[in-house]
Protein backbone atom coordinates (compact mmCIF):
# COMPACT_ATOMS: atom_id res chain seq x y z
CA UNK A 1 0.00 0.00 0.00
CA UNK A 2 1.37 3.44 -0.95
CA UNK A 3 1.63 6.12 1.71
CA UNK A 4 -0.84 8.96 1.18
CA UNK A 5 0.44 12.15 -0.39
CA UNK A 6 0.97 14.96 2.09
CA UNK A 7 -1.64 17.70 2.09
CA UNK A 8 -2.67 20.74 4.09
CA UNK A 9 -6.16 21.15 5.52
CA UNK A 10 -7.59 24.15 7.32
CA UNK A 11 -10.48 24.06 9.75
CA UNK A 12 -12.58 26.88 11.15
CA UNK A 13 -13.68 25.02 14.25
CA UNK A 14 -13.95 26.53 17.76
CA UNK A 15 -14.58 23.24 19.60
CA UNK A 16 -11.33 21.73 20.91
CA UNK A 17 -12.66 18.15 20.99
CA UNK A 18 -13.82 18.38 17.38
CA UNK A 19 -10.53 19.90 16.25
CA UNK A 20 -8.59 17.07 17.93
CA UNK A 21 -10.66 14.47 16.06
CA UNK A 22 -10.22 16.36 12.80
CA UNK A 23 -6.48 16.59 13.30
CA UNK A 24 -6.26 12.86 13.96
CA UNK A 25 -8.30 12.03 10.85
CA UNK A 26 -6.21 14.33 8.64
CA UNK A 27 -2.92 13.00 10.02
CA UNK A 28 -3.98 9.39 9.41
CA UNK A 29 -4.22 10.25 5.71
CA UNK A 30 -0.82 11.93 5.66
CA UNK A 31 -2.04 15.49 6.03
CA UNK A 32 -1.46 18.41 8.32
CA UNK A 33 -4.30 20.44 9.87
CA UNK A 34 -4.27 24.11 10.78
CA UNK A 35 -7.12 24.92 13.17
CA UNK A 36 -8.50 28.44 12.99
CA UNK A 37 -10.81 30.25 15.39
CA UNK A 38 -11.73 33.38 13.43
CA UNK A 39 -13.29 33.77 10.01
CA UNK A 40 -10.72 36.38 8.94
CA UNK A 41 -7.96 33.82 9.63
CA UNK A 42 -9.77 31.30 7.40
CA UNK A 43 -9.72 33.68 4.44
CA UNK A 44 -6.01 34.40 5.06
CA UNK A 45 -5.22 30.67 5.32
CA UNK A 46 -6.86 29.99 1.94
CA UNK A 47 -4.00 31.95 0.40
CA UNK A 48 -1.48 29.43 1.75
CA UNK A 49 -2.63 26.68 -0.61
CA UNK A 50 -4.60 24.16 1.44
CA UNK A 51 -6.06 21.19 -0.37
CA UNK A 52 -9.08 20.94 1.97
CA UNK A 53 -11.15 23.32 4.09
CA UNK A 54 -13.53 22.45 6.93
CA UNK A 55 -16.06 24.75 8.62
CA UNK A 56 -18.31 24.36 11.66
CA UNK A 57 -21.59 25.99 10.63
CA UNK A 58 -22.57 26.24 14.30
CA UNK A 59 -20.38 29.34 14.68
CA UNK A 60 -22.31 32.57 15.10
CA UNK A 61 -22.29 35.12 12.31
CA UNK A 62 -20.49 33.13 9.62
CA UNK A 63 -20.48 34.53 6.11
CA UNK A 64 -21.42 31.19 4.57
CA UNK A 65 -21.72 32.61 1.07
CA UNK A 66 -18.34 34.32 1.37
CA UNK A 67 -16.71 31.11 2.63
CA UNK A 68 -18.21 29.08 -0.21
CA UNK A 69 -17.18 31.63 -2.86
CA UNK A 70 -13.64 31.98 -1.50
CA UNK A 71 -13.12 28.21 -1.48
CA UNK A 72 -14.56 27.86 -4.96
CA UNK A 73 -12.27 30.63 -6.25
CA UNK A 74 -9.26 28.97 -4.57
CA UNK A 75 -10.37 25.55 -5.92
CA UNK A 76 -10.35 24.11 -2.40
CA UNK A 77 -13.03 21.57 -1.49
CA UNK A 78 -15.09 22.81 1.45
CA UNK A 79 -16.63 20.43 3.97
CA UNK A 80 -19.16 21.97 6.36
CA UNK A 81 -21.04 20.53 9.29
CA UNK A 82 -23.56 21.90 11.72
CA UNK A 83 -26.25 21.02 14.23
CA UNK A 84 -28.88 18.65 12.82
CA UNK A 85 -31.57 20.83 14.40
CA UNK A 86 -30.47 23.71 12.16
CA UNK A 87 -31.98 22.35 8.96
CA UNK A 88 -32.34 25.89 7.63
CA UNK A 89 -28.62 26.55 8.13
CA UNK A 90 -27.63 23.27 6.47
CA UNK A 91 -29.89 24.06 3.49
CA UNK A 92 -28.44 27.58 3.28
CA UNK A 93 -24.92 26.12 3.16
CA UNK A 94 -25.90 23.85 0.28
CA UNK A 95 -27.61 26.73 -1.50
CA UNK A 96 -24.43 28.80 -1.08
CA UNK A 97 -22.60 26.17 -3.08
CA UNK A 98 -20.80 24.23 -0.36
CA UNK A 99 -20.39 20.80 -1.92
CA UNK A 100 -20.14 18.70 1.26
CA UNK A 101 -22.63 19.57 4.00
CA UNK A 102 -23.38 17.24 6.90
CA UNK A 103 -25.21 17.22 10.19
CA UNK A 104 -22.63 17.23 12.98
CA UNK A 105 -23.56 13.73 14.17
CA UNK A 106 -23.23 12.29 10.66
CA UNK A 107 -19.94 14.09 10.10
CA UNK A 108 -18.40 12.98 13.39
CA UNK A 109 -19.54 9.37 12.88
CA UNK A 110 -17.33 9.04 9.78
CA UNK A 111 -15.06 12.07 9.86
CA UNK A 112 -12.07 10.28 8.33
CA UNK A 113 -14.09 8.74 5.48
CA UNK A 114 -15.94 11.94 4.65
CA UNK A 115 -12.77 14.04 4.60
CA UNK A 116 -10.99 11.44 2.48
CA UNK A 117 -13.90 11.41 0.05
CA UNK A 118 -13.87 15.20 -0.24
CA UNK A 119 -10.15 15.48 -0.88
CA UNK A 120 -10.03 12.67 -3.42
CA UNK A 121 -13.26 13.44 -5.32
CA UNK A 122 -13.08 14.98 -8.74
CA UNK A 123 -16.61 16.26 -8.41
CA UNK A 124 -18.78 16.85 -5.35
CA UNK A 125 -20.75 13.94 -3.98
CA UNK A 126 -24.39 14.35 -3.13
CA UNK A 127 -24.93 15.62 0.39
CA UNK A 128 -27.48 14.92 3.00
CA UNK A 129 -28.08 15.65 6.61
Amino acid sequence: MNAPTSFLAIALVPDLMVSVRLESAVQRDGGRLTTLHYERDFFDALGKGPQLAIVDLGMDGLDVIGLAEACKKAKVPLVAFGPHVDAKGLRAARAAGIPYVYARSQFMADVAGLLRAAITATEPASTNG
